[in-house]
């Protein structure tokens, strides 16, 4: 059962996924019989991380705090987005995320779910995440995820793909549909069938 969902911040994060993924676990519902999580925004470093445009967000904790999460979700942004708006998708991600992606890999292999918020998979991707596995993200970027990680099936034509334990979903708004359907799941895990 999910308890503890981080989300970690990068430079030039998408404020749209960002929201969702406050909007659905950090906003405490319990009131409405929905389950609470201890929610969290997480780092690499203390300074506050610029959005793509342009006010800064304070990040309380730093990248220990996705060591024992049960959720890991991954916003659009990081060192795949440019400051026109354009996205870069490097080949090679810039050194600072090594920490990062380093953090992701280890939390799949101790068995915790991470979903990416539209081109999010990048970040997924560059961490080795979406070698052998369906996936997508914005349809703009499909093309660009398959070329940067043959070893993927990039989809598309889907709002979001579970592969479990990795998910991915497709443009903004899709972020919504990916992050309520983890949310249910772990609301329908709790009681029996």
């Amino acid at each position: 059962m999910l308890k503890k969902v981080v989300v970690p911040l990068m430079p030039l994060t998408e404020a749209f996924e960002l929201g969702v993924a406050c909007e659905v676990f950090g906003f405490h519902r319990s009131d409405d019989g929905l389950p609470t999580y201890d929610f969290s925004l997480v780092a690499g470093s203390p300074e506050p991380i610029r959005t793509r445009f342009g006010y800064g967000i304070d990040v309380p904790y730093d990248l220990d705090r996705l060591d024992d999460a049960d959720l890991i979700l991954v916003p659009a942004g990081g060192t795949y987005a440019e400051e026109d708006g354009s996205y870069l998708c490097a080949k090679e991600p810039a050194s600072h995320m090594d920490p990062l992606l380093g953090k992701l890999r280890a939390a799949v292999d101790r068995g915790a779910k991470i979903a990416s918020l539209c081109s999010g998979a990048f970040v997924l991707g560059a961490a080795g995440l979406l070698d052998g596995r369906k996936c997508t993200t914005h349809w703009r970027h499909a093309r660009r995820l398959a070329e940067l990680h043959p070893a993927a099936t990039v989809d598309p034509n889907v709002l979001y793909v579970d592969d479990d334990p990795v998910l991915t979903s497709a443009g903004t708004a899709a972020a919504s549909t990916c992050a309520c359907t983890s949310c249910v799941r772990n609301r329908a895990a709790r009681w029996p069938t």
